[in-house]
C-alpha cells in the first residue's frame, strides 16, 4: 500500500534519519556474494543429496547473516527512536528516553512509567542496539585520537568546542550518539509525550531464519 504523499509525507521523510554499520552492511553484501557464487557452483557441478545439504545449510547462514548485520539499524524521527535488533523492534518515544550512552553496544537509558499503583516510582530500564557497536580496543583508540586533536585544538584556538571528543574519534556509534542526543534534547524541548517503549518480534527475521531451518531438516531426512 502507498504511503502518504504530499508535504506532510514530505516533512516526515526529512525527519527521519537511520543509523547502521558501514561494516556490517559491507559484511552481508561479501556473504550474498560468496553464497551466490556457491550455490551456482553447486548447481553446475553438483546435482545429488550432499549438493542439497550444501546449498540449504547456505541459506540458513544467510538468513543469520541477513538478520545479524543487514536488518540491524536505529531509526529516528521527531517523536521517537526505533531499534530494529536481529529479532524485534522497539521503537521509544523520546519522552522516555533519558540517557544515551556507549558500551560495547549502544544503550538508551528509559523511565518507563508505572502502572501498578499510583505514587510508584518510575522504573528504569536500558534498551541496546545491535547496529551500532564499538569494541573496548576501538573506544580507547577514539579517545586516544580524540585527545590528541583535542590538544592540537587548543593549541591554534585556544579553547574546545562542546562535544569534540565525540566528533572526532572517528567511530560510527560515536558520532550517531551526539546526533541521536541532539534529537533527544530537541524533542524534550518540545515537550514531547514519554509513554513506554512498544516492543514487537520481526516476522521477517522469524521467517529467515525457519524456513531455511525447516529446509535443511527435510533434505537431511531424504536419503
Amino acid at each position: 500500500m502507498p504511503g502518504p504523499a504530499g508535504p506532510a509525507a514530505d516533512g516526515a521523510a526529512r525527519n527521519r534519519q537511520v543509523f547502521r554499520s558501514p561494516g556490517a552492511v559491507v559484511t552481508w553484501y561479501v556473504w550474498l556474494l560468496f553464497a551466490a557464487a556457491n550455490l551456482v557452483d553447486l548447481g553446475v557441478r553438483g546435482h545429488d543429496h550432499t549438493a542439497a545439504v550444501y546449498a540449504a545449510v547456505l541459506a540458513l547462514i544467510t538468513g543469520v547473516v541477513y538478520i545479524a548485520a543487514l536488518r540491524p539499524r536505529v531509526i529516528a524521527d521527531d517523536d521517537a527512536v526505533t531499534l530494529r535488533n536481529p529479532l524485534r523492534d522497539t521503537r521509544i518515544p523520546w519522552g522516555a528516553v533519558t540517557r544515551i550512552d556507549l558500551r560495547e553496544l549502544v544503550c538508551f537509558h528509559v523511565q518507563i512509567q508505572p502502572t501498578e499503583r499510583a505514587g510508584a516510582p518510575p522504573r528504569h530500564r536500558v534498551v541496546r542496539s545491535w547496529a551500532l557497536q564499538s569494541s573496548r580496543r576501538g573506544r580507547a583508540r577514539a579517545r586516544g585520537q580524540a585527545r590528541r586533536r583535542d590538544a592540537e585544538f587548543t593549541r591554534m584556538f585556544a579553547r574546545q568546542p562542546p562535544q569534540l571528543e565525540a566528533l572526532t574519534a572517528q567511530s560510527t556509534a560515536a558520532v550517531a550518539i551526539v546526533e541521536l542526543d541532539q534529537r533527544r534534547s530537541m524533542a524534550h524541548e518540545r515537550g514531547v509525550e514519554r509513554g513506554d517503549p512498544i516492543v514487537a518480534w520481526s516476522r521477517v527475521s522469524l521467517a529467515a531464519l525457519a524456513a531455511p531451518a525447516v529446509l535443511v531438516a527435510l533434505v537431511a531426512a531424504i536419503h
